[in-house]
């Protein structure tokens, strides 16, 4: 009876961040003409979020995402939820995720991760691709997921 209730618990908790997330960027992945001009994003580096890729890279992407990647928060995203660039100035990914996620660690790091896949996959970045969700697959079933949804 305790492992239904846990199991219960776990998945209200997951059905709780999906809904805050879909009302929060209500239709923004199906509509690319409303996303953010790359050019235009602006935002802070966050230690924390950059401490949280260090630690996934090594543990679900063998440590092959580039070290130099940028990771932070930014306001300039209007509906996305977070979105992974390349910055030709630089030659740094950037990573950046939307300001109003700040109140769930767990989504915001649930954006980090699809962002690494977009970031470790870049040239079939479309989350439609098999192979992009063929990669997501694959960390959700090493456990990537376990405790953020």
């Amino acid at each position: 009876m305790r492992r239904a209730l846990e199991v219960v618990k776990v998945i209200l908790a997951g059905i709780l961040m999906l809904t805050a997330l879909f009302l929060l960027f209500c239709g923004a992945a199906s509509d690319k003409a409303r996303r953010p001009d790359p050019e235009k994003i602006t935002g802070t580096v966050s230690a924390a979020l950059a401490e949280a890729f260090a630690e996934y890279n090594q543990r679900y992407f063998g440590d092959r995402l580039p070290h130099g990647t940028v990771v932070g928060w930014s306001a300039d995203l209007a509906d996305e939820p977070a979105v992974a660039i390349f910055d030709p100035a630089t030659g740094q990914y950037v990573i950046f995720i939307n300001d109003r996620l700040r109140w769930s660690p767990e989504l915001a790091r649930l954006m980090l991760l699809h962002e690494m896949v977009h970031v470790d996959r870049w040239n079939y970045t479309d989350d439609d691709d098999p192979r992009f969700q063929a990669a997501m697959l694959r960390l959700a079933k090493s456990g990537a997921f376990e405790g953020l949804w």
